[in-house]
């Protein structure tokens, strides 16, 4: 029950934040984009019974830094390399929180992964200038966290653990439009997929945390 209601806050919080984005209520949009990651990280502290409580305090961890990155993104004086940082450190927590959850880790499900952000990367590297590595390693991270998850996934096949395949999938396909939007150009509608698959994504992580 408390966590359907807190899904529920989430999704009302998200939906507000879209409609300021699009409408242009910058003073909303400072209240709903953390609101909405505080309500998500909520799900993730009243989940029970948990996978485990290492688990748990990753997620917890890596939702916490996605919260740094979104106000670090978010304010009028873009700090892109600092939101960069604490998303990068967020997936290093992510993938910690799937990996424990494995005896062996299987190859496989890093590949598809590695091939998409070689790819991606390839379709960026002339328009990231003095930023290309920085991206690097940021996509790195991305496709190791959503490797991770999906190797869970496919190991363990749990209701958890496919939560968290769906929601790391969706993450990378935010940031994918997030970097083409940012570096290549303006893409229509691009805040309403970027946030419409963003969101979803981190609920889902967070409702993973549920055995």
């Amino acid at each position: 029950m408390v966590t359907a209601a807190l899904v529920f806050l989430s999704v009302i919080s998200a939906v507000a934040l879209l409609r300021a984005e699009r409408l242009g209520y910058r003073q909303l949009v400072y209240v709903a984009k953390p609101l909405t990651m505080v309500s998500i990280g909520l799900i993730a502290v009243f989940a029970w019974p948990t996978v485990s409580s290492e688990y748990q305090r990753l997620i917890l961890i890596g939702l916490g830094l996605s919260l740094v990155g979104d106000v670090a993104l978010m304010l009028p004086r873009d700090r892109f390399l600092g939101g960069l940082g604490a998303f990068l450190l967020a997936h290093v927590a992510y993938t910690a929180a799937f990996l424990g959850r494995l005896e062996a880790i299987p190859a496989l499900p890093f590949l598809p992964f590695a091939i998409a952000g070689l790819f991606v990367i390839r379709l960026l590297w002339r328009h990231l200038d003095g930023l290309r590595w920085p991206v690097v390693v940021y996509a790195t991270a991305i496709a190791l966290m959503a490797g991770s998850a999906w190797a869970v996934a496919m190991t363990l096949g749990t209701t958890s653990a496919w939560l968290g395949a769906i929601g790391a999938s969706l993450f990378v396909l935010s940031d994918t439009v997030l970097g083409f939007n940012r570096f290549v150009g303006q893409i229509s509608n691009s805040e309403w997929l970027v946030l419409g698959t963003y969101f979803p994504a981190q609920i889902l992580i967070a409702m993973s945390v549920l055995a």
